[in-house]
Formats: structure tokens, sequence, C-alpha cells
């Protein structure tokens, strides 16, 4: 609030100048509205909030666990998204939760990981096209990737194990029993269940 109001005072500034000791307060109103209006439209545009929810791995793991066992219940779908970190330095999460949606959750881990809630092949589709206008770094690489539930595939394990290049859990992710009965339920192999990626 003290920022907003900080900004409209110094805005309004050369108007309130030019009607005071010019004594022109018919060129000084309309002066005063356009510098605030520009000054907010400024502040605006500049502010960089996050839009999805930005968690702690583990909390991540969490919710992806939760969110398919509800997809599944409700007859849903939700994609899951693998973004590598550049050589260099590992993506904001701030940037990719600021262009993402509001049911949507992000964490970091052994990369930086983002559940998208309801979203099928294409909503999928949208959400990595933003991601890569979004982050140049990973444009030009094949850095983003993603499956989707039920239809890439039907359990965590089979939507993790797919987005990873090593076929290892990621270090953070938690070995549930979940993962065990929803893998032969289905009918798929173990790869890395014994936490063999930690």
């Amino acid at each position: 609030m003290l920022p907003t109001l900080i900004t409209v005072t110094l805005a309004s500034a050369p108007g309130w100048i030019v009607a005071a000791l010019l004594d022109m307060p018919l060129l000084g109103w309309p002066l005063t509205v356009v510098g605030v209006t520009l000054a907010l439209m400024q502040r605006a545009s500049s502010t960089h909030r996050p839009v999805a929810a930005v968690l702690p791995s583990q909390l991540g793991w969490l919710t992806l666990q939760r969110e398919v066992a509800r997809a599944r219940r409700n007859g849903e779908e939700l994609t899951l998204i693998r973004i590598d970190d550049p050589a260099d330095s590992p993506i904001s999460l701030d940037t990719i939760a600021a262009h993402a949606r509001e049911v949507d959750v992000a964490w970091h881990d052994d990369a930086a990981w983002l559940l998208a809630v309801g979203a099928g092949d294409d909503g999928r589709d949208a959400l990595t096209s933003r991601l890569r206008r979004a982050l140049p770094e990973i444009a030009a690489v094949d850095a983003v990737r993603s499956m989707t539930f039920p239809g890439d595939a039907m359990t965590v394990h089979a939507l993790v194990a797919g987005l990873t290049r090593d076929e290892r859990r990621p270090v953070g992710m938690p070995v549930l029993v979940t993962d065990a009965v929803e893998d032969m339920a289905f009918g798929q192999e173990l790869t890395g269940a014994g936490g063999s990626g930690a």
C-alpha cells in the first residue's frame, strides 16, 4: 500500500506544481491524471507475482499423489511437466508459476516440476508453449517434457518415470505404498521404486 501511495504522490507532483505555481489548474489537473495513470500502469506491468502455488519438494510430490488419486476418482485429466535446469543455474519457480494457472503447482527437485491440474492434451500444449516463450533459456533445447494422466500414464510412478531420463526416482520423491499398489494394479514394472535415485 505504501509503495503505491508514494508512486501516486510522485506521479501527481508535476500536475500540482503546474496548477499551484503557474496558476494553471486547467493544465495541472489533466497532467496529474495522466501522470498517475501512467505510473500505475507501469507499476502494474512491472509487478511479477506468481500465479500458481510454489511448494517445497516433498509437499509437491505429495500433492501430485493426492491429485492423481482425485483425478482417478473423478475421471479427470492432469498433466505433469518437467523442466530441466540450464547448465548454469536453476530455473526460477516464480517465473514458472507466473506463467501457469492458479490451480497449478510448481516445485523443484532434480528439475523444475509443474503439475497442471485438470489439463488434458490441449491444455498441456498451450501451457508448454507458454513456458517455452517465457523461458528463452529452455526454448532451444528439449528441456520441457510432459505427460498426461490417464492418456500417457495411469499411475504416479509411470508419470514420473516417463519424464525422468535415467528412470530413477527424483531425490525428494517419497516412496509411498500407493505407488506399489497402483503400479501392480495396472501391471507396470516398479523400476526405481526402491529409492535407487535417492
